[in-house]
């Protein structure tokens, strides 16, 4: 501690450093990593102004820069464009060490060779399967897949170097597989798709009770079938943290893991409660390889937790004003094999997961939760309104097209009656001057001939009054139709000239009512040129409508006129 002592630090200033590393647990180590890291920190306290909060904030956020050889802080931060990274070739673990062509040709001519056995242990595993029986791994399987996915024939390209790419949905369902058969475990998701299936048949006495409360089936919690990439798309749109598992075969504490945690219910209802999002993948693969050179992965199993984490901003930027905070991703722990201060045990992780990792995550799903319970009640009060939008406007549509079509039938009301108006008002300057002519024409009628002259017309009106004129042979036909219109409508003889270029439309056929025979109206043909009316004849009017306000007024006219 001698740098300590070295130090012209005030007191708030020593105070302040030694707090800080309480909480970074920063003294244990030999006296130059000691000396080296409480430089570190004190220039990190000085870079924010000897505030104790911020600098383990700036600690446990940001990248340490110390050298290789000083322990890692807890809490780490995660690039989110970690897709950017490259890795050299000569700096890159070897992955695939292609056979030369006589050793493929040997592994070949052994999976053919291996087949009958492989064919014995396939159908074994069906069974077990089946009975839902573990299915132990089998130490050798010379067969055709196996030796394309490690390392044999499938691994080289047309070119005779590069790795085929294998695609992360395949692969993660291919994992799920192969942990559901070598573990006898079913996803929680199957597991309730079970349980939703044989409550029915159970009959409504059963209630419906958490599938962990199963105790004679081991669980596996849902993995993520994609890619690592997508899964922390789905971290970055949901706010929930993410579980990465690495796998390896070839370590020997891989069979312990998956038997005693991986299916470990308070493990699995652990991930289940918490949302969480599980990713799991295998190093022999392309995917899980990647995975695990971006989290510096070494020793195997291997389970980190990653999450969505308050990015800090710098000393000399203002804080946002706005309420929402950028936020990066964060790997907030990683717990490698049994070479790590935290075991891979259920416990551990357990409480880690309760302890650590749920406390620094709600706080920013209830953020997202409230984001997007805001934005979904902004989507239904911007439905509401469109709605209500939508009905004012069929509403004032309704009213409009009401309305126009109130004024269309006035408008046609309007323009009936002004028509019938004028009809009205043109048939009866009609009626006036078919009256007017029928007074100048009976003015103008030739005198009756003498008794024993002529031709005696006798005629019935249809009010019932009978009248009696004598007509010359020579006189025209209209005249007895003259005769008879000015008594249909009660017209006197008047004085005036006669309109010559007047052609009268008489509203009345005069008829001999036996044996029945038409009078046709015809101008300039003699009365005795008709055969109805030789000798006389007795005519009755048919047809006759009053061209005035009815026949009834014309008829208690001429029933006036002949009392």
């Amino acid at each position: 501690m001698a740098y300590l002592d070295s130090l012209s630090l005030t007191t708030e200033q020593r105070d302040a450093l030694a707090q800080l590393r309480a909480i970074t647990s920063s003294g244990v180590g030999n006296d130059g990593q000691a000396d080296e890291r409480m430089q570190h920190e004190r220039a990190i306290l000085e870079s924010v102004g000897w505030d104790v909060e911020l600098a383990a904030n700036a600690i446990f956020s940001a990248p340490p820069s110390l050298p290789p050889s000083r322990p890692k802080p807890s809490f780490e931060p995660f690039v989110v464009d970690d897709s950017a990274q490259r890795i050299s070739r000569q700096h890159t673990p070897s992955q695939v060490n292609p056979h030369s062509f006589p050793t493929r040709i040997f592994l070949s001519l052994l999976s053919l060779a291996a087949f009958p056995i492989t064919l014995t242990f396939n159908i074994v595993s069906h069974i077990f399967r089946f009975f839902r029986i573990p299915v132990p791994r089998a130490p050798l399987s010379f067969t055709l897949s196996s030796l394309w996915s490690r390392g044999g024939i499938g691994r080289l390209s047309r070119n005779g170097g590069g790795r085929i790419p294998e695609d992360a949905v395949l692969a993660a369902e291919r994992l799920m597989r192969d942990l559901e058969d070598e573990t006898g475990a079913v996803t929680v998701s199957r597991a309730c798709a079970i349980q939703a299936e044989a409550a029915p048949r159970a009959g409504p006495s059963r209630a419906f009770t958490s599938i962990f409360d199963d105790t004679s089936r081991k669980f596996l919690p849902d993995f993520h079938l994609g890619s690592y990439e997508s899964a922390l798309q789905l971290i970055r749109r949901d706010a929930r943290p993410l579980c990465v598992i690495l796998l390896s075969e070839e370590h020997e504490d891989t069979p312990a893991f998956k038997r005693d945690v991986l299916t470990n219910v308070d493990f699995v209802r652990a991930l289940t409660e918490g949302e969480f999002i599980v990713w799991a993948g295998d190093i022999r693969g392309p995917e899980g390889h990647q995975t695990s050179l971006k989290l510096s992965a070494t020793t195997y199993p291997f389970v980190a937790f990653i999450a969505l984490q308050p990015r800090l901003p710098p000393r000399s930027r203002p804080a946002p004003t706005s309420t929402s905070t950028p936020t990066s991703l964060t790997i907030i722990s990683r717990h490698p094999s049994s070479t790590s201060p935290a075991p891979l045990t259920v416990a551990a992780l357990t409480t880690h997961i309760s302890t650590a990792v749920i406390p620094r995550v709600t706080p920013l799903r209830l953020q997202a939760m409230a984001r997007e319970e805001e934005r979904r009640l902004r989507d239904e009060q911007d439905a509401a309104f469109r709605a209500a939008e939508q009905a004012d406007g069929d509403r004032i549509r309704r009213k409009r097209h009401e309305e126009e079509a109130a004024r269309e039938r006035e408008r046609l009301e309007a323009a009936r009656l002004h028509r019938a108006s004028m009809e009205a008002k043109e048939k009866q300057r009609m009626v006036e001057v078919y009256k007017e002519w029928l007074g100048k024409a009976s003015k103008r009628l030739s005198p009756e001939p003498e008794a024993g002259k002529g031709l005696r017309v006798g005629v019935r009106l249809p009010s019932g009054v009978r009248s009696i004129r004598r007509f010359g042979e020579s006189q025209p036909v209209s005249d007895i139709y003259t005769w008879v219109g000015a008594l249909l409508h009660n017209v006197e003889p008047i004085d005036g000239e006669v309109d010559a270029e007047y052609s009268p439309q008489h509203n009345f056929k005069l008829v001999v009512a036996f044996p029945r025979s038409e009078v046709p109206y015809l101008v300039g043909q003699a009365v005795g040129e008709i055969d109805a009316l030789r000798g006389g004849a007795n005519l009755v009017v048919e047809g006759f409508a009053s061209r005035e306000n009815g026949a009834d007024a014309g008829e208690s006219e001429s029933d006036e006129d002949d009392k």
